[in-house]
């Protein structure tokens, strides 16, 4: 069993080598810290890098198997909640599904099947550890930054209705 100081060092590790990109394209670094009692249900491991269009927050829960990267726009035309966007599922939305969540995620209104569902396959995609998710997701990230970074208000509204009719 690892120790949350065993965690925490394995999450700066990831953060640091699959995403400085964030850093090197001229976002702000702000480290990481730890929310919570890792690796509790409420414990978190959260890096942030910021820059003028927003911040992006990249967490790890390993008691949910989650490891999500949030966008927050700094638009005043967005409301507060508007503002804030998973990266993942926003990516599977503005490909019309092509490319679909590398990590499943949790959505408003799901059922208790659903989620039931969704726990055995993120079981699966953490079998062999964080790294290879995190380094996919960097991947990821780094080929949609610019892309994100860049979408409109009228796009992120867009994203929200859909994101609350999932079922």
């Amino acid at each position: 069993m690892t120790t949350a100081e065993d965690e925490r060092s394995q999450f700066e590790r990831i953060i640091h080598e699959h995403y400085q990109f964030l850093a090197d394209s001229g976002m702000a670094a702000l480290g990481t810290e730890q929310i919570g009692d890792p690796p509790g249900r409420d414990g978190a491991f959260i890096a942030r890098f910021e820059d003028s269009r927003g911040q992006i927050t990249i967490a790890w829960n390993s008691f949910e198997l989650s490891f999500p990267i949030g966008l927050i726009f700094n638009n005043d035309m967005l409301s507060r909640s508007e503002r804030c966007v998973f990266f993942d599922p926003l990516v599977e939305f503005l490909t019309g599904g092509r490319e679909k969540a590398l990590v499943p995620y949790f959505a408003p209104n799901l059922s208790l099947r659903s989620l039931k569902r969704l726990i055995a396959k993120r079981k699966v995609i953490f079998a062999t550890g964080l790294e290879p998710v995190a380094e996919q997701l960097g991947q990821k990230l780094q080929r949609h930054l610019e892309e994100v970074r860049s979408i409109s208000v009228e796009q992120i509204k867009a994203y929200h209705a859909w994101f609350d009719s999932i079922r």
